[in-house]
């Protein structure tokens, strides 16, 4: 993902890469969950959006390193969309279809533990961005405080991880 890339400072790979799947959430509304990239489709079947956070959290880490607008903004088209096509009388759906942009009344916990907060942290702007400096992101989302640095790995191996470690 992008904002993997972004992480590890390959920030110019991850930029090409997000505007590649921007072009395809903007011809949808939303990144459907299997896009074939030979056929610039999505799949016949697997054509949903079930809320995820992936494409959020990825902007939030190329605004992190970069602090270019482009990646707020498309947290403010991603609301939009999701205001549209998600919206339901007690929160927000899934979506069953990007071509149908029908909701498919379910709402998955990652909405809200993951997708809302990487939304929310955009909408922060350079406030949100703070956090990378001063926490941990689980794969999951989760903030924790960083432990120190991390400690060097021994020169010399403990025994039992020589032969991994050496072949023999």
């Amino acid at each position: 993902w992008p904002g993997l890339q972004a992480l590890i400072g390959h920030v110019e790979d991850g930029a090409r890469l997000f505007r590649a799947f921007q072009s395809v959430r903007r011809r949808h509304g939303f990144l459907p969950e299997v896009f074939d990239s030979l056929k610039l489709a999505e799949h016949p079947v697997q054509n949903g959006y079930p809320l995820r956070p992936e494409m959020l959290e990825s902007a939030f880490f190329l605004f992190a390193a970069t602090g270019e607008d482009l990646y707020l903004a498309e947290g403010l088209e991603f609301m939009a969309s999701l205001r549209a096509a998600g919206r339901s009388r007690c929160g927000y759906s899934g979506i069953g279809s990007v071509r149908t942009m029908e909701a498919d009344d379910s709402s998955e916990s990652f909405f809200f533990s993951e997708t809302l907060k990487y939304l929310w942290l955009l909408e922060q702007g350079r406030n949100g961005t703070s956090l990378v400096d001063e926490a941990v992101f689980s794969t999951e989302g989760h903030l924790f405080p960083p432990r120190g640095p991390a400690p060097e790995a021994p020169d010399d191996p403990p025994p039992q991880c020589r032969s991994l470690c050496h072949g023999g």
